[in-house]
């Protein structure tokens, strides 16, 4: 059987698989300890999932939330390489993670599917948009459309990390632009890489709902808490 090497460690691996088994321990599928509409993680990772008091009082505009896994440890280190390296090789082993969070928490499939689109300058500075690379490795093994200029970014916008939640939700408030002609009556799946607060698949969906989409879908590969 022919071998190739795992992307994290370089021990040999069936070829194919990207991750040994050591560091598939490291990558672990977060399976309980969640809000399963918007992800917020619980300090008991057993426990069933059951909706957060945010979502209780107030559901988001998604229909679905999936993701792979907490923002942390070996995930965290491969997407902060991907994003910042900035490393393209990351795309096709991060993409089977996404690719096993879409099979186990997308519950229909969509008609297209969007990245979150960076704005221009970001774009010019890191040179490909990481939104963009999942979701394509995510639309080849589904085997669905890819747009990534149905939707854009046409506002300035300060970095989300430095703003509470409220701020970030106002921040982003008018960034996004849609065409409707694309996505009128359209079940649009929305990718990112990481979720915090949830202010950008927020904005992202309230913009494609207002222009005529039939539902989102929101999906990334991490959770941060």
């Amino acid at each position: 059987m022919s071998e190739g090497r795992c992307f994290v460690c370089a021990q040999p691996v069936v070829r194919g698989e990207f991750f040994c088994p050591r560091c598939r321990m490291r990558l672990q599928f977060r399976r309980a300890g969640f809000c399963p509409l918007c992800g917020e993680l619980y300090a008991l990772e057993g426990e069933e999932p059951y909706l957060c008091s945010r979502c209780r009082k107030k559901r988001p505009p998604w229909s679905s939330f999936a993701f792979y896994s907490e923002y942390s440890g070996l995930l965290r280190d491969l997407l902060l390489k991907f994003k910042f390296g900035p490393d393209l090789s990351c795309a096709a082993p991060l993409g089977t993670l996404l690719f096993r969070a879409y099979k186990q928490r997308v519950p229909r499939v969509p008609d297209m599917i969007l990245p979150v689109p960076l704005q221009k300058d970001r774009l010019g500075r890191r040179g490909f948009n990481q939104s963009l690379e999942l979701a394509l490795q995510l639309g080849r093994r589904i085997k669905i459309p890819v747009h990534k200029r149905v939707l854009e970014k046409q506002k300035l916008t300060t970095e989300q990390t430095s703003l509470p939640r409220k701020g970030r939700l106002k921040n982003l408030s008018g960034a996004f632009t849609a065409r409707q002609e694309k996505i009128k009556g359209k079940s649009v799946l929305l990718v990112d890489d990481v979720a915090t607060s949830g202010a950008t698949f927020t904005a992202c969906t309230r913009e494609l709902l207002a222009n005529g989409a039939l539902r989102v879908d929101v999906i990334c590969l991490a959770r941060a808490s």
